[in-house]
């Protein structure tokens, strides 16, 4: 994701407070959370706001989700936080879900983890259809796949 296109998205986007930021698209069928940071607070918002929208989301609807976290950090905090969203899944829920990076030896880093939280978050909620990725072209692919598509997504 270029700086442009996450600033459009910051001014666009509910303000949650705490550096997080979501933006509904494609008439709510989509949603982009941003995080500015690693803070506690913030961390507390974006697990929250996540949660609550998992909860609230159409058992008919595939969930997708980006989730733009170039800018922030690898806690534990923030891990456990990752880890309590992949177990509020409601089980069978069909989607996907993006996550942007940050390039270099962090966002490598944050894939590695991210790819061994996925595995453990399909076993304790039973999807088996989340993705985590590092390519900020999965943005489009999020938006642009045909919602009969979104039930069988290769492992992270």
């Amino acid at each position: 994701m270029t700086h442009d296109t996450r600033e459009a998205l910051i001014a666009a986007s509910e303000d949650l407070g705490n550096g997080i930021f979501r933006t509904w698209l494609a008439e709510r069928t989509a949603v982009v959370y941003i995080s500015q940071g690693t803070t506690r607070e913030a961390v507390d918002t974006w697990e929250r706001a996540n949660l609550e929208d998992l909860a609230a989301w159409p058992s008919d609807r595939p969930y997708r989700a980006l989730q733009e976290i170039s800018r922030s950090g690898l806690t534990l905090y923030n891990q456990q936080a990752a880890l309590n969203i992949l177990r509020g899944m409601p089980p069978g829920l069909i989607g996907r879900s993006a996550t942007v990076l940050a390039p270099g030896v962090l966002g490598q880093g944050v894939r590695l983890f991210g790819r061994r939280l996925v595995r453990q978050g399909r076993r304790t909620s039973g999807s088996s259809s989340f993705l985590m990725c590092a390519r900020p072209s999965h943005g489009c692919w999020l938006l642009c796949q045909a919602p009969s598509s979104l039930t069988n997504l290769p492992d992270a």
